[in-house]
């Protein structure tokens, strides 16, 4: 569900849908316009809004009907999401009131739900003043949240209890993806996909000449610095994916190589295409399964870490004989 949560974000995103509603109401929103006369009253609401003024003075109420639908399925999906979670956590305090590691997990689950719930009004709320458009740095906030969240509800799903306290040797793997997929979301705020129309050079160089106009101070400001700087971290998380996986037993590790550089591939092409919506909407999607991969994979390394010693196989395992404590998988208790 949170998989498909951000998914449908990014349409949201990509389809200008995002200012639509006006109001933020977490109870009373759930229940859509149905007359034509509510119909009325929540389109004059977005005629004041500054997006409308610019850029849409020639939607009709039909066409904003669009907008609005798209906009409350992703409110929607969000308050199921939060609910779904929320229950998941009274059920669990009730019926294992004794498992600390899951409660807090869950806990940390429902307080990145009700963050995001949060960020992501404080977001839209940037767009419905001056602004025609929404903060660049509140929409990677609300994109980091939906990561954070994705990757630890993964990570919990896959974790075996007895192996829940052991620190992985994977976790940079995890760190570097995350933040090479977060730094998408400035490209996409400042709408930098379109600044370089060639790949993998950016206008013929790896190091384009008009970065060194821009002030280090702007530098997540201007659409040219921030679409280089995402490319960099995009190639940089694909050569130590590779760098880590080389030796390792682990097939998810190898899933996670084949995810990451296809990520790259379809971020390749979508500037050189010029940045369509339904490319756009597939390179979001993969890099939430980059971030499941890597979190699932960081699971693998602390369940054979604690068997086998690192990443080995489950084969040096040794069979414990009736009252042989040393052969246990942890050691002696």
């Amino acid at each position: 569900m949170t998989f498909a949560l951000v998914v449908l974000g990014g349409v949201v995103r990509l389809t200008g849908s995002g200012l639509s509603i006006t109001t933020w109401e977490p109870l009373a929103g759930v229940i859509p316009p149905f007359s034509d006369t509510q119909w009325a009253h929540v389109f004059a609401a977005y005629r004041e809004t500054a997006e409308y003024r610019v850029y849409n003075s020639h939607l009709a109420i039909e066409d904003f009907r669009r907008l609005y639908w798209l906009e409350y399925s992703h409110r929607l999906l969000a308050r199921a999401v939060a609910l779904v979670i929320c229950l998941t956590a009274a059920t669990t305090a009730l019926t294992k009131p004794r498992d600390t590691w899951l409660a807090r997990r869950l806990v940390a689950a429902v307080a990145l739900v009700g963050a995001q719930g949060f960020v992501g009004w404080y977001m839209v709320a940037s767009g419905l003043d001056r602004a025609p458009h929404v903060s660049h740095y509140r929409l990677a906030l609300h994109f980091g949240l939906g990561l954070a969240l994705l990757g630890l509800l993964a990570d919990t799903a896959w974790r075996a209890p007895a192996h829940r306290r052991h620190l992985t040797r994977s976790l940079p793997v995890l760190l570097t993806c995350a933040i090479a997929a977060w730094s998408g979301a400035l490209v996409a705020g400042l709408k930098a996909g379109h600044a370089f129309a060639t790949f993998p050079l950016m206008a013929g160089a790896w190091l384009p000449d008009r970065l060194s106009s821009i002030a280090i101070g702007d530098w997540l400001n201007q659409p040219a610095s921030v679409h280089f700087q995402h490319r960099a971290l995009a190639f940089a998380a694909g050569i130590f994916v590779v760098a880590r996986a080389w030796r390792s037993r682990d097939p998810l590790r190898r899933v996670l190589v084949a995810l990451v550089w296809l990520q790259i591939g379809l971020g390749g092409l979508l500037v050189v295409t010029h940045v369509p919506a339904w490319l756009a909407s597939m390179h979001q999607a993969n890099a939430l399964l980059v971030i499941i991969c890597a979190a699932l994979s960081s699971s693998v390394v602390r369940r054979r870490a604690l068997v086998g010693g690192g990443e080995s196989s489950f084969a040096n395992r040794r069979v414990r004989a009736p009252g042989d404590e040393s052969a246990c998988l942890g050691g002696p208790k």
